[in-house]
């Protein structure tokens, strides 16, 4: 929202510069920054008034003498002669005459010297200098007039010039159109009612103690009924619009506006369009209310009708461009067909023109919610979207349409009917709060005087009734942000001024937080992970379309949870896996040199399975490998054992056994695939990413992950928790052996170590691997692996007849279930 500090002040007095208001706007809530208005499209424009009028030697046109005043050293002269084929400006009157060295538009002005005279610039007319967007035509005789007729409130025909008559000669159009400085408010979602000029005037009157001076409005005109003379009003969804007004405009003359006007809108940003547009403009940053105009002659049946759109239905906007409409979007329809997107944008069958006669203005509130979701989905941002969505005062609907009222009748561009149509659907509520004057010394930390308190407060709007210390408070209806106590008390804070609130900590009285088990055993989870060298990662749950390149295999048939509203197209889904954010972790945190850590995520993914949308959690472990270059296969191996490692020692410390990990041979030869699987259920997957498809975002180095439910985790490491028991430090010594055997390669190692363990029995306390042998005296395809093996008994010392015996059926069993054998050299 742009407040030109020249415009603020036709409403509350005061006598601050444009830095010193920015600084007070920002101190009481409204966060300020200076604003630049964009350039105009000319320069060296200087308002010259003409002296004579003399036909050229060749009888071609004419020679206008005119006083251009002092021009800051433009033209060394005053005065100016310029050719121009105009017949009809009139000698005495003001022109803006674009004078050597400037441009308008493309065009850059030079002087100009023939035979008998020299030219000097030329004069700007007003579509030229885009002060409106109304065209006009030049006709064979040499004249000038207005497409369609264009009259003023004479009869006459308009001139193509802006009126300047209230300008001083020597003027610069361009400095003067721009010379009210302007600072631009960044207002939050729940400060509707500062988007407009009386807004921030309310806000200042607290700060100035001056009294505000709101816009003259046309109090004769009357609200009459749903219905009056040409045209009746139907509202099919209270819930979407409560309130809508409709003011008829008879005997339209469409004219560019005044440059009163004009330079109003430059000063927030917007350009001139026409008189009747441009008084919807000026009232809509005046009273924040946006305002339509529909030409009444092309509202079929004479009925605006508030409904929901019909599935399938379309409508063309008035940006040319046609719009498909769902029932979830509200629309202002004809007796037959939608004539606007209520609350964002109008359509373009009803658009006003040169031709339109009578208007109907339109003036309404809209439900927030229904236009800021009809906003979104068609990407439509206008300004009547973007108040509309915050909400609007239902009270300033009749207000603002009386205004525009005001100024048809000062510009004298049409006829206003003396009644408006009024259509309330349904009355909100008035908001009473009770506010004990206790409490504001409470929250804030400081006692505020009662007459402080009540000026604040009545300044605002806001109505006050009861006696201190307990006054109830009526929030005005443009302030529906405000629900309890503490809101209103912030009011006073920021007026108050948060750096004049005395310093003391709040007294906070803590309660004991309640966690979940669920919650428990995720954070003792993490802490194993943590506890096994790998870091936390908690990665960005919305993701693009590029990543879903990579499912989730643990979620067969899940397909992507789509945002229907994402805040950019690398965010339009809620991520389907974790593998995503593991790997850009990785290439962003290469990218900056930033230490490369193994990582671990125990997040949530998302996926809609063809009935519902659904959630869970799951846990992934990532590694980085090396540089593959020469020792591509072997760097790869080293990787996956690597992650494999972390795997085991993981699943170990949960307690989750039982399971295999077995080749997935679905999967390509340059990303091979484990499955980790317990019976016939997959219960999680390891997974190589080729550091080819990373596109070098790796610098030639694969990613390794793991990822498994967190319903599975969490039950195996329940179980593990309910047996587990605690035993006396050993007394007795523990007997030693070791064994080697040789196993074909595919031959897991946790294969060999839970035979071991099924075999050895109750005493084995540790089994531990202490070499790996690979070469010509085992064969090829083969390893020798050898472990060491440590048992004892906690009541005796144990017998070697014992140990051996439990030697005998480890090797039986070990030989049974990996067809290896113990090796005899």
């Amino acid at each position: 929202m742009q407040v030109p500090i020249g415009w603020l002040k036709e409403y509350i007095p005061f006598d601050y510069d444009i830095d010193e208001l920015g600084r007070i706007l920002t101190s009481i809530g409204l966060e300020s920054e200076s604003f630049t208005p964009e350039p105009l499209n000319f320069n060296n424009v200087f308002i010259a008034k003409i002296i004579s009028r003399d036909k050229t030697p060749d009888d071609r046109g004419f020679i206008y003498t005119v006083d251009v005043g002092d021009t800051g050293g433009v033209l060394t002269s005053t005065s100016a002669t310029i050719f121009s084929t105009i017949p009809d400006m009139e000698i005495g009157l003001k022109y803006p005459v674009a004078l050597p060295g400037g441009r308008v538009g493309e065009l850059e002005i030079d002087e100009r010297k023939y035979e008998t005279y020299t030219s000097q610039g030329k004069f700007c007319c007003a579509t030229e200098l885009e002060l409106t967007k109304l065209e006009f035509v030049d006709h064979k005789d040499g004249t000038v007039a207005w497409v369609d007729d264009l009259q003023d409130t004479d009869g006459r025909a308009l001139s193509i010039f802006p009126d300047c008559e209230d300008l001083e000669i020597g003027t610069d159009l361009a400095k003067w159109l721009l010379d009210d400085p302007a600072v631009t408010i960044e207002l939050t979602s729940n400060r509707g009612d500062c988007h407009c000029m009386l807004g921030v005037s309310r806000e200042m009157q607290v700060v100035t103690g001056a009294e505000l001076k709101a816009p003259v409005i046309a109090e004769s005109i009357d609200e009459a009924a749903s219905q009056v003379e040409d045209i009746t009003i139907i509202i099919d969804d209270p819930d979407g619009c409560m309130l809508y007004a409709g003011l008829i405009i008879d005997n339209i003359r469409m004219a560019p506006s005044p440059l009163w006007m004009a330079k109003k809108l430059f000063t927030v940003g917007l350009r001139p369009i026409s008189n009747i547009v441009d008084i919807t403009n000026l009232a809509l940053y005046e009273f924040g209310q946006p305002l339509h105009a529909f030409d009444l002659a092309l509202i079929k049946g004479r009925k605006i009708i508030v409904r929901r759109a019909k599935d399938g239905e379309t409508m063309s906007t008035i940006d040319g461009i046609v719009r498909k409409l769902t029932p979830a979007d509200l629309v202002i329809a004809d007796s037959t067909d939608p004539v606007a997107i209520a609350g964002v944008m109008g359509g373009y069958a009803s658009e006003v023109t040169g031709d339109t006669k009578k208007v109907l203005l339109e003036s309404a509130w809209f439900d927030p919610v229904s236009v800021r979701r009809t906003s979104r989905r068609l990407a439509l941002r206008t300004e009547a979207a973007i108040r509309f969505e915050k909400g609007i005062d239902p009270n300033g609907v009749v207000r603002a349409a009386k205004r525009v009222a005001e100024l048809v009748n000062k510009l004298r561009c049409g006829d206003p009917a003396p009644a408006m149509a009024v259509t309330r659907a349904r009355e909100e509520e008035e908001i009473v709060i009770p506010l004990d004057e206790a409490l504001i010394g409470k929250v804030l930390g400081d006692e505020i005087p009662t007459g402080q308190v009540e000026t604040i407060l009545e300044n605002l709007g806001f109505l006050i009734d009861g006696i201190a210390p307990g006054l109830k408070i009526t929030v005005p209806s443009f302030r529906r942000d405000i629900f309890i106590a503490e809101d209103v008390i912030e009011e006073i804070a920021r007026h108050v001024g948060y750096d004049n609130l005395a310093e003391e900590l709040p007294r906070i009285h803590m309660r004991t937080g309640l966690v979940d088990d669920d919650l428990r055993l995720r954070g003792e989870i993490k802490n194993r992970l943590a506890g096994i060298g790998l870091w936390e990662l908690n990665s960005f749950p919305l993701q693009g379309d590029a990543v879903l390149e990579r499912p989730n295999h643990l979620i067969p048939g899940g397909t992507p949870a789509k945002i229907t509203n994402p805040i950019s197209e690398d965010a339009n889904n809620l991520r389907i896996s974790l593998v995503p954010g593991v790997v850009d972790t990785f290439i962003r945190n290469l990218k900056r040199g930033a230490p490369i850590r193994d990582v671990f995520e125990l997040g949530k993914v998302y996926w809609h399975d063809g009935t519902d949308f659904t959630e869970r959690h799951e846990i992934i472990i990532g590694c980085l490998g090396e540089r593959t270059g020469k020792k591509k296969l072997r760097n790869r191996e080293k990787g996956f054992l690597k992650l494999k490692g972390y795997v085991e020692t993981f699943l170990e410390l949960v307690g989750l056994e039982g399971y295999d990990i077995v080749a997935d041979e679905s999967a390509p030869s340059s990303a091979p695939r484990h499955l980790i699987t317990r019976g016939d259920e997959n219960i999680g997957v390891i997974e190589m990413i080729h550091e080819d498809s990373l596109q070098g975002e790796t610098f030639e180095r694969p990613v390794t992950t793991m990822t498994i439910a967190w319903e599975t985790v969490r039950d195996a490491y329940e179980k593990k928790i309910a047996g587990k028991t605690f035993h006396q430090l050993p007394v007795f010594p523990a007997a030693e052996r070791d064994l080697a055997f040789v196993l074909d390669e595919s031959v897991a190692y946790r294969r060999v170590l839970e035979s071991i363990r099924s075999a050895a029995g109750e005493h084995l306390v540790n089994a531990e691997l202490f070499d790996v042998y690979r070469g010509q005296q085992v064969g090829e395809n083969k390893k020798n692996i050898a472990l060491n093996l440590r048992f004892r008994h906690p009541e005796r010392t144990l017998t070697d007849e014992e140990v051996d015996g439990w030697i005998a059926d480890i090797i039986k069993l070990v030989e049974q279930n990996t067809q290896g054998r113990l090796r005899d050299w």
